[in-house]
Formats: C-alpha cells, structure tokens, sequence
C-alpha cells in the first residue's frame, strides 16, 4: 500500500538527517514557499541551500509529529492543506549549556501531489533567545512581567504519551529558569 504525502512528510522529518535533504524534491515543489520565524524561501534550491546551511551548525535536533489536523478533500481538484504539530527536541554549545532543549511548534502545509507552500510556528524566544546568557534573563522577566505575579510562564502542552519522557527535560528546564535569572541549529 502507498502511503500518503502527509505520511511521507511525517516519515521524512522524523528521520531527518543532513544526508535526506537531496530528497526534499520527492516531497516540495519546485517552486516551494517556506515560511518560519525567520524568514522566508522561495523555491527547492532555496530551501535544500537553507537546510544545509542548518544542518552545517554544531547542534543536533531530533523531531517528532504529535498531532495531524487534515482539512476536508478539495472536491474541485484544489490543494489540500493540514496542520501538523510537533516537538522538537534539540541542543546547541552556545545554548543553555548544551543542554537537551524542547520546543513545541506547527507546520501548516498546502499540498497536492507535492507540498507547495509550508509555514511553521514556533516561539524563537523559547528556542534561542531565553537560552542566552544576558538576553535570556531579560526575556524570562518579560515573559514573568507579562504573566502577571504569581503566574507561571507558559509552557508548551506535552502530549500524555510523551509524559514519562518529558518529565527530566521539564526537571532541567525549571532548574535552569531558576538559577539563570533541529532542527539543528547554525548559531
């Protein structure tokens, strides 16, 4: 049985490695629109180039799809589109200590035989900026100022199935909030 785009997506990103990107052709369009946080690229040479240029940074990323939200078939031929969650754990030397980070985001994605544009979420403060030494304090009392006193900074959702496995990263991250107060990555 074939599988699905949307399958092969999922497949893709969690077994990513530097060596897979020479396959992105199999999955994006030609002329491809990617959006994150940072900016946008236009086109297939484009985007294997961005992720080179990622993956040629010294940290590491792993990423794992928890949530697939497809909308209903076109009827009339039109792309398709869903919305896939996912959480990516990930580390950096010059980030918190190389220490195993966790980052919840989203990929929207608008398909039909190949995927013709994807936009990702995901909050570039809790991936980079609270994790550097000067500016990471003063985002964490940004964030703290703006939660109001006696609230806690909002933290990502983590799926129950991945409960037992977040429960030491949730131990770091608080420890390390405390006391400093893959996506791989090309910092």
């Amino acid at each position: 049985m074939k599988r699905s785009l949307l399958d092969e997506f999922i497949a893709f990103y969690e077994s990513f490695d530097a060596k897979r990107i020479s396959e992105l052709g199999a999955l994006y369009a030609q002329d491809v629109i990617f959006i994150d946080p940072i900016h946008r690229v236009d086109g297939i040479a484009a985007l294997q180039g961005y992720f080179n240029h990622l993956c040629a940074g010294e940290g590491e990323s792993r990423f794992r799809i928890t949530d697939v939200i497809r909308a209903a078939e076109s009827q009339d031929g039109a792309d398709s589109s869903a919305f896939l969650r996912w959480q990516m754990t990930y580390s950096h030397p010059k980030l918190a200590g190389n220490k195993t980070l966790t980052l919840v985001g989203g990929s929207m994605v608008r398909y039909s035989d190949v995927i013709h544009h994807q936009e990702d979420f995901y909050d570039l403060g809790q991936m980079i900026y609270q994790h550097l030494p000067v500016l990471g304090w003063a985002v964490k009392k940004v964030k703290s100022h703006l939660a109001g006193s006696g609230a806690n900074p909002a933290q990502p959702e983590v799926p129950a199935s991945q409960q037992g496995q977040a429960s030491a990263q949730s131990s770091v991250d608080n420890s390390h909030r405390e006391h400093s107060g893959g996506k791989r990555s090309a910092l």
